[in-house]
């Protein structure tokens, strides 16, 4: 991070492991700047990811949350216009998503 601080940044990031307890350092999260961030997780995970202190370490650098298991598949893009990501269930609503 010292070497190349501005090779970290990025608009999108991908939460390293999942939200497990250890998942990027405030420093590491400030470096990289992003505005939106993916947690990967599995519906109904045995291992209680994300953790509740990870995520409000994303939330405390204004950071917008995007999981796997409440938003479904993603939908992101990237390139010469502007970055976005969408979620597949705010798009697709059933009954059965109780939302």
């Amino acid at each position: 991070m010292a070497r190349y601080p501005d090779d970290l940044a990025a608009e999108v990031m991908l939460v390293p492991h999942h939200g497990s307890k250890t998942s990027s350092t405030p420093p590491f999260l400030q470096a990289v700047g992003a505005r939106e961030a993916i947690i990967p997780v599995g519906y109904r995970n045995r291992f209680g990811h994300p953790k509740p202190a990870v995520v409000a370490r994303y939330e405390a650098l204004g950071q917008r949350i995007w999981r796997t298991d409440r938003d479904g598949a993603l939908h992101v893009t990237l390139g010469t216009g502007p970055t976005s990501v969408r979620a597949w269930r705010q798009e697709h609503r059933r009954y059965w998503h109780g939302r």
